[in-house]
């Protein structure tokens, strides 16, 4: 009676054999599948390059990248956003021979890895605050209201369309 009480029960799963299973349901079969995408980071030329132009990385609060071409010019760059940066030349590194700058969205100056030994959130240095105000006094960097294409069209129809009236009313008189 004994034996027959006795059932015969599968092998029992180890914890890590069950979470090599869950684990393989998630990874897909082909690792090739998985493709890794390169960023994209702009390309200056090395003439551009001499005349102040360099490639931002830009950080954002919420912990995104992007990538810009700026030009540097009198210690200062303005971000596609409008708002000015300004750098001494210490935070400028290469890439592939490239001028590089890390430039956190909430920060004035750039960031350093080699002075500021990786923190990120460190104090927010003012060494370039009066450049900037001096660049926003002189009036430089106003944002102006862009005008369209079509005003330009418009002063031509008016032209020709006077003219061909004007014309036209001269052959009537004579």
């Amino acid at each position: 009676m004994a034996e027959e009480n006795k059932e015969i029960k599968p092998e029992e799963k180890t914890p890590l054999q069950k979470i090599d299973e869950i684990h393989n349901l998630f990874v897909p079969a082909d690792d090739k599948k998985l493709k890794k995408k390169e960023l994209k980071i702009p390309k200056i030329s090395k003439g551009k390059a001499k005349k102040g132009w360099v490639i931002v990385e830009k950080i954002d609060t919420n912990r995104n990248i992007s990538f810009e071409k700026q030009q540097v010019a009198q210690d200062i760059f303005k971000m596609k956003d409008g708002i000015l940066h300004a750098t001494d030349g210490r935070e400028i590194f290469f890439y592939k021979n490239l001028p590089l700058i890390h430039q956190p969205a909430w920060r004035i100056n750039p960031f350093d890895p080699v002075t500021e030994k990786g923190e990120l959130t460190s104090r927010n240095n003012v060494y370039g605050l009066k450049p900037i105000l001096a660049e926003i006094e002189s009036g430089k960097y106003v944002e102006q209201k862009k005008r369209g294409g079509l005003g330009g069209i418009w002063m031509i129809i008016l032209i020709i369309g006077g003219g061909y009236l004007l014309g036209h009313s001269l052959l009537h008189i004579f």
